[in-house]
């Protein structure tokens, strides 16, 4: 099979170990599913997924699958474009839901309604991400080289980001997407949260990150982009 062949390439292991708590169905419902797909490019995202599989056992649910047979070429394009426009907090991939910043990203709310369809992505334009935030300052969300960092005059204070966030199908299918926002999209999305005044926000250069400490540059280059727009 094709497929399988494909998958040789993004997996770390050339057969099943029968000692993994491989989810033996699985494989059954996924070589059902695949039979039938001669588009070469769905051919990857299935080769990835069935790689990903036997890598790491039960990274991928039966509803993914089940998700991923009723989508073509173009549903997946429109899916990979709206992931490198997200942003992570956690574990969790979420698009911002503010009017300037999907402007800038060229997104729609049609797309978005057309993807909830498709059950990758929730259209709930009242959903929001709330973090709790200290007086300490914490690291918000990571992004290639630059970090976001937010802190609270307060305590017990939270900060509000407006999204539109992926459903567990669409954060399973998200992992097989390469690339994120650039810089430029990064400070235009922070622009806009507009959290309360108690807290600052502050985007900083990345000098390295190891065992979980993250040093970074003492320039706040979120306040360089907020002076030189109010020039």
């Amino acid at each position: 099979m094709n497929i399988a062949k494909k998958a040789d390439k993004y997996s770390s292991k050339k057969i099943l170990d029968e000692t993994q708590p491989y989810d033996f169905d699985w494989f059954i419902r996924f070589y059902e599913t695949v039979g039938n797909i001669s588009n070469s490019e769905m051919q990857e995202i299935w080769a990835k997924i069935l790689a990903g599989e036997i890598n790491n056992p039960h990274s991928f649910s039966l509803k993914t699958i089940d998700t991923l047979r009723n989508i073509g070429k173009e549903e997946a394009e429109l899916f990979a474009t709206i992931c490198r426009s997200c942003f992570v907090v956690g574990d969790e991939p979420f698009l911002p839901f503010y009017e300037a910043y999907m402007n800038r990203k060229v997104i729609t709310y049609s797309m978005i309604m057309y993807l909830s369809e498709l059950g990758l992505i929730y259209n709930d334009g009242t959903l929001v991400k709330k973090i709790p935030i200290s007086n300490e300052g914490m690291a918000v969300i990571l992004n290639g080289d630059y970090l976001l960092t937010a802190k609270s005059e307060e305590d017990a204070k939270e900060l509000v980001i407006k999204q539109f966030p992926l459903t567990v199908v669409g954060r399973e299918l998200s992992t097989l997407i390469n690339g994120m926002p650039d810089y430029d999209d990064f400070v235009s999305f922070v622009k806009e949260i507009k959290p309360d005044k108690s807290i600052k926000l502050e985007i900083r250069k990345i000098q390295s990150i190891s065992g979980g400490q993250i040093t970074f540059d003492n320039e706040d280059l979120l306040a360089s982009a907020q002076n030189n727009t109010n020039q």
